[in-house]
């Protein structure tokens, strides 16, 4: 659903509609009003089809309205995938779904990227995935982070082997910046950031030779990231993944 502005009103009667289908498994809506985003989120205590939610872009947002539907998610057995992007979450409301996190068993995907929740929201979902079992891509790129938040998130997947992948994005970290804790081939390759030249030269050092599982690396680097660290990883990459793509 996209085009004009989703009223409170139409979002009403699309989360009436929701709370006894039992047929739709993926929905997205665009261009929602301040309540819609709460609204239709709190359809999904009586909703137990729909696979995947989508919504973006919100021309404002309530938090009372918003918090009110994410409880519904706490319920919830079937949302495997949701997407709130561009929807002005703050860092409250990503603390909120922080908490819902530490509870929810079903959702595997959780996109949240160009969102103002900046570092204290992410904070938060950096603890709850080390007591979440289920999630397998978080996406909080462009949501004002900054490097702070790279070894919170890194000492999380230390702690939780389900996510695959966490995309914190294009962030500014800075060539004085330092891991607080030694870091393994297994978070690198989880963890999506613009990495500085000592992030490029030990994930290349610590790359397992010959793996049979690295058939797909993601990487980027800083604009300050010295070159020869960049050819230090592909030197490693080719060596240690057999099927490289």
């Amino acid at each position: 659903m996209q085009g004009c502005l989703i009223s409170t009103s139409s979002a009403v009667l699309l989360a009436t509609a929701l709370k006894g289908n039992m047929t739709l498994r993926k929905l997205s809506v665009c261009y929602l009003s301040a309540d819609v985003v709460g609204i239709i989120l709190a359809c999904l205590k009586h909703n137990t089809t729909l696979e995947e939610l989508s919504l973006v872009y919100s021309h404002d947002i309530s938090d009372p309205t918003l918090w009110d539907g994410l409880q519904a998610l706490r319920a919830n057995t079937s949302l495997k995938c949701l997407k709130l992007t561009q929807t002005i979450l703050a860092s409250s409301c990503a603390i909120a779904i922080a908490e819902v996190l530490r509870e929810n068993s079903v959702l595997q995907e959780l996109h949240l990227s160009d969102n103002p929740i900046g570092n204290l929201g992410a904070y938060a979902l950096a603890k709850a995935l080390q007591a979440n079992t289920s999630l397998k891509h978080l996406d909080v790129s462009n949501c004002r982070l900054t490097e702070g938040v790279v070894s919170t998130f890194a000492e999380s997947l230390t702690r939780n082997n389900t996510v695959e992948c966490v995309r914190l994005g294009d962030i500014a970290v800075s060539e004085e910046w330092t891991p607080s804790f030694p870091l393994t081939a297994n978070v690198f390759t989880r963890l999506d950031v613009s990495w500085n030249t000592l992030g490029l030269e030990r994930w290349a050092a610590c790359m397992p030779q010959n793996d049979q599982s690295c058939s797909r690396l993601r990487i980027s680097w800083t604009e300050d990231a010295n070159p020869s660290s960049v050819a230090k990883w592909c030197g490693s990459a080719l060596v240690s993944c057999t099927s490289l793509t």
